[in-house]
């Protein structure tokens, strides 16, 4: 048991580390594909690569074409946590986070999480709930949360 574990353990790990180094006919090849084919693959390669160099504002323009000139609301979730690593510099932030933005980021990031929101967007509506229920960055509202928790429900 302890050798599966160790081999699972190596194979994530030398997958990982492959996308580390992508060649630039690769990175070409995998943005084109996200762009002209809405090539999901292509775009979580990209987004590996770009998360290890943490470099979120490249990967925030591929999340924007794929939710907004592919209609992917899955990815408007992408858009929005693009940006809270951009607003906060972090690679993995959590909700919390959102109440370390300044006015103007917390706008920005609001209208994405809204526009995710009314296109039913599962993790927009959960992330809005939960920031309204505990006042993180924005002022507390439980009748606001409990529609939006309301919401996810009969999902």
């Amino acid at each position: 048991m302890r050798a599966i574990k160790l081999i699972v353990a190596v194979m994530i790990f030398h997958g990982c580390s492959d996308h580390k180094d992508l060649s630039e006919k690769q990175i070409k090849k995998y943005k084109s594909k996200v762009i002209e084919n809405n090539d999901r693959s292509a775009y979580i390669l990209l987004g590996e690569y770009y998360y290890n160099q943490d470099n979120y504002s490249e990967l925030l323009s591929y999340s924007l074409i794929m939710s907004y000139k592919h209609n992917d609301k899955e990815m408007i979730h992408n858009v929005y946590m693009d940006l809270l690593s951009i607003f906060t510099n972090k690679k993995f932030c959590t909700t919390q986070d959102f109440k370390l933005l300044s006015d103007n980021q917390k706008k920005i990031a609001l209208f994405f999480l809204n526009d995710g929101a009314k296109q039913d967007q599962i993790g927009c509506i959960n992330e809005l709930e939960k920031l309204y229920r505990n006042g993180w960055g924005v002022e507390k509202n439980i009748i606001k949360a409990d529609s939006l928790k309301k919401h996810l429900d009969r999902f």
